[in-house]
């Protein structure tokens, strides 16, 4: 049974892109259902439950961490992979501090989006390569505060 996934994003040239490339790399997965905003991911949520969730931070209506939180008091256990083009910690730190699993931007390779939609499905944490500085400068500033 191939992965299903829910894609979430006001662009529909986004979504058109992102489906061919689950179409194209990701032979073990099919795109059930898409939604153009917040809203729509809920009430798609509540028909066709997803495998994993694929949402844009920044949607009209309702935002994707909005509705990201609001689908899983839903749906708990819910798996969601934010895919954004914003990079700030304060973003990152919110989006996992939601429920998240993953958090991907826009310009990952098409391998690294298959692999994050992946990771989620299979219960891990994925984070862009391009953010592990991230991680790295929240490990130091916490060394350096327990000191």
């Amino acid at each position: 049974m191939p992965i299903r996934i829910v894609l979430a994003d006001d662009h529909t040239v986004v979504r058109n892109g992102i489906r061919s490339i689950i179409n194209r790399l990701g032979k073990d997965m099919e795109v059930t259902g898409e939604a153009g905003d917040g809203l729509e991911l809920l009430e798609i949520a509540q028909r066709l439950p997803a495998d994993v969730y694929v949402v844009d931070i920044s949607m009209p209506g309702l935002s994707g961490l909005e509705a990201s939180a609001r689908l899983l008091k839903m749906q708990p256990g819910s798996k969601i992979l934010i895919l954004t083009m914003y990079s700030e910690q304060a973003l990152i730190d919110r989006a996992f501090q939601e429920g998240v699993h993953g958090y991907v931007l826009k310009d990952s390779s098409p391998e690294d989006i298959v692999r994050a939609i992946r990771d989620v499905y299979n219960g891990r944490y994925y984070l862009s390569p391009e953010l592990s500085g991230y991680i790295i400068k929240k490990m130091i500033n916490k060394r350096s505060s327990d000191t």
